[in-house]
């Protein structure tokens, strides 16, 4: 499939991962964590009163999962934060029946447009064009799945995008669409504002021992940590090719680490356990490394590992799974949190109060608080002082001059705010920037034209894996 790639120098500048049309991005999330029986079922649900093989509905779900672990290959330190937020069996149900429904449109993918999809993925694009080792190296590595079913769930994946757009192709956009879609995004405003931040009420909380202790025991699990592992390693800066060879030298003839790093001159350090998709400490970025040593036995020397601008000489010098820490290990973590939590229900009582009391931004100089005004500010802006404030800026964008908010939470803290003023966008501007508005609105009318569909479609749908 892939020998016609070893011609191509060049390749589209396409963000392949935004083509996925039915999932966010997320991150892999453990299949068996879903199925704990062990067990399998034999049907994963219904489309259109037909049973859908449980093995069809995994072999969409492991597509998914693997689309968007290469989402995030080079942002490992986020994984945690996804998975909260993730429900990937819906999202690979989703998969399942827009490819049923596909059937029904005859819509075919040539091997040429799965070739020039593949080759204008960024991650195996170097230099000289795509990298066809690096490919595969990716996918027998780290998604560990068959070449050939990786390039199957991407012909699907071209496949949907083709159906989305015989889906979506009758939506259409006038000029007054696009003007008060323009209007939204450049009118120009400013705004008085009182913020209440929970850093401004860390020295009226107080909090006990018992309090900490109460909280960890309530909430054990929150702090169990996964598989973990901790290194012993040696920086080597790239730039020092002789050393970095004299290194793989020793390593080929047995040395230990210690050995290597004294025959070099190189400093050994340790890490600390660290989990698969954290930082490793004093290491850096390196998502080879995090994929490699988490199959390495204790004491295993291993070839080195580039990351950043070094090469890693390291050994494992400790596993541990399922771990708990120590009440002492998370106590200060925990008081941390506790704080924050407690902070944050102060300044927003004080703003809740606040906002009882007043209907005009003027009345609350009564309460010892400041206000401060914006310079004048669009949606695409961030506001000196509150941040880029998404909720603020779209409350802001439907109210009129004088007009006095109600609370809007920012991640500075819990604002309240009025509009002193107000400016539109020019004409000449808008015929400068018309055809990009336009594109933008297109293709916000054609997604959710396209989510309309797809909640239709799960109607005709039911999920119950037995």
């Amino acid at each position: 499939m892939l020998k016609e790639l070893r011609k191509k120098k060049t390749a589209k500048k396409l963000l392949w991962f935004l083509a996925i049309v039915i999932i966010p991005a997320f991150v892999l999330w453990g299949f068996g964590s879903f199925f704990s029986d062990t067990k399998e079922p034999k049907h994963a649900g219904t489309f259109e009163g037909k049973k859908i093989p449980f093995k069809e509905f995994k072999r969409n779900f492991e597509a998914v999962a693997a689309q968007i672990k290469l989402n995030f290959y080079r942002e490992p330190q986020k994984i945690n934060t996804i998975l909260e937020n993730i429900d990937m069996p819906n999202l690979a149900w989703d998969r399942t029946i827009i490819l049923r429904e596909l059937k029904k449109h005859y819509i075919e993918v040539s091997d040429t447009e799965l070739l020039e999809y593949i080759a204008s993925i960024p991650l195996f694009i170097r230099s000289r064009g795509f990298d066809k080792n690096l490919y595969y190296q990716t996918i027998m590595n780290y998604l560990q799945i068959p070449v050939k079913v990786f390039e199957e769930s991407l012909r699907d994946n071209i496949a949907i995008m083709k159906l989305k757009d015989r889906v979506t192709a009758g939506v259409k956009i006038n000029d007054q669409e696009i003007w008060e879609e323009f209007v939204k995004q450049n009118r120009e405003i400013k705004i008085d504002y009182i913020i209440f931040e929970p850093v401004s009420y860390e020295k009226d909380v107080e909090i006990s021992p018992e309090e900490i202790q109460k909280y960890y025991d309530e909430h054990k699990n929150e702090f169990r940590l996964k598989k973990q592992i901790n290194l012993k390693y040696a920086l080597i800066p790239e730039e020092k090719k002789e050393l970095v060879e004299k290194v793989e030298d020793n390593l080929n003839e047995g040395f230990s680490i210690e050995e290597v790093a004294k025959n070099n001159g190189l400093e050994i350090k340790e890490t600390g356990y660290f989990g698969k998709d954290d930082i490793a400490p004093g290491i850096g970025f390196a998502p080879e490394l995090n994929e490699t040593i988490f199959d390495l036995n204790e004491n295993e020397i291993a070839p080195l590992i580039k990351a950043s601008k070094n090469w890693v000489l390291f050994v494992v010098i400790g596993k541990r799974e399922n771990y708990l820490p120590s009440f002492s290990e998370v106590e200060e973590k925990i008081n941390g949190i506790i704080k924050q939590n407690k902070t944050d229900s102060f300044a927003k009582a004080k703003a809740m109060e606040m906002a009882k009391n007043i209907k005009d931004i003027s009345g609350s100089k009564g309460f010892n608080v400041e206000i401060k005004e914006t310079p004048f500010f669009t949606m695409k802006d961030y506001i000196e002082g509150i941040g880029m404030a998404s909720e603020l800026k779209n409350k802001a964008y439907k109210m009129k001059i004088g007009e006095l908010s109600d609370i809007v939470k920012t991640d500075k803290g819990y604002c309240i705010f009025q509009i002193v003023d107000s400016k539109e966008p020019s004409k000449d501007l808008f015929e400068k920037e018309k055809q990009k508005t336009a594109s933008t609105l297109m293709n916000e009318k054609r997604e959710i034209l396209y989510q309309e569909w797809l909640i239709n479609l799960r109607k005709k749908a039911v999920f119950s894996p037995k």
